[in-house]
């Protein structure tokens, strides 16, 4: 893959790396998909988004019970959905899957410059909408 990379025309290369970026993710590379996704940025942006939504953001031999892969889809959906950059897309990902509890979540989300409404959807998806104060 390296080499087709090395050798393709220029109109060639994005779908060359995406097809690269895909082996490192069924091997579970995370560096090298990260890697790919980078080189995707600066060459083409439009693959690049499409990488990073289908390898980057749901991390790759992250192995969870069917409610959070239920979970996850619907996270992965949201985040698609709102309008923001993929690295804040990112943090919101890392942030989500890292908070602890009620307080956690609100100090880790107060630090990301996401829309308020995407946080509230957020909050239910972790939390559920009922028995527990929204996050603002």
């Amino acid at each position: 893959m390296q080499e087709a990379e090395k050798v393709a025309p220029d109109k060639m290369k994005s779908s060359v790396l995406y097809a690269e970026g895909l082996a490192y993710a069924e091997n579970d590379d995370r560096d090298q998909v990260v890697h790919i996704y980078q080189k995707l940025k600066t060459s083409d942006p439009k693959t690049a988004e499409l990488f990073f939504h289908d390898f980057v953001l749901p991390q790759p031999g992250l192995h969870l019970s069917k409610e959070g892969s239920s979970q996850n889809r619907k996270l992965i959906t949201i985040l698609r959905n709102a309008s923001t950059t993929d690295d804040i897309r990112q943090a919101a990902w890392d942030a989500f899957h890292a908070a602890v509890d009620v307080n956690d979540f609100k100090r880790r989300f107060d630090a990301i410059p996401l829309p308020e409404e995407v946080k509230a959807e957020l909050w239910d998806l972790k939390f559920g909408s009922r028995g527990n104060s929204s996050p603002k």
